[in-house]
């Protein structure tokens, strides 16, 4: 009686997730429209509810995560600066490159 049958649920969430894997640009294009229809239907009040709403959550990321963030954005400056040098040396060593020699 230890047999491992499957339940009734474990395969709906397996068709579940082959359907939406199959179908996902789909899915995708479904659920701009019902945000898309969902945003339009609003009255001024909601929108500005929706925005206030939307601000609070980014504060509250920014404020759980600013370590991690802070760190992002270093490397990237930092990303942005050693590229530039190169790119700087490169331009600086084409120039040199392609000066007459006076020998």
């Amino acid at each position: 009686m230890n047999e491992s049958k499957k339940t009734p649920t474990k395969d709906r969430k397996k068709y579940k997730d082959q359907y939406y894997a199959k179908n996902i640009d789909m899915e995708r294009y479904k659920a701009r429209e019902r945000a898309r229809k969902l945003k339009s239907s609003q009255t001024p009040e909601e929108a500005l509810s929706r925005r206030e709403r939307h601000r609070e959550a980014q504060a509250r990321y920014r404020s759980q995560n600013k370590v991690q963030l802070r760190t992002r954005a270093w490397n990237y400056r930092r990303k942005k600066a050693y590229e530039d040098s190169i790119a700087r040396d490169e331009a600086e060593y084409q120039r040199l490159m392609t000066m007459d020699d006076d020998d």
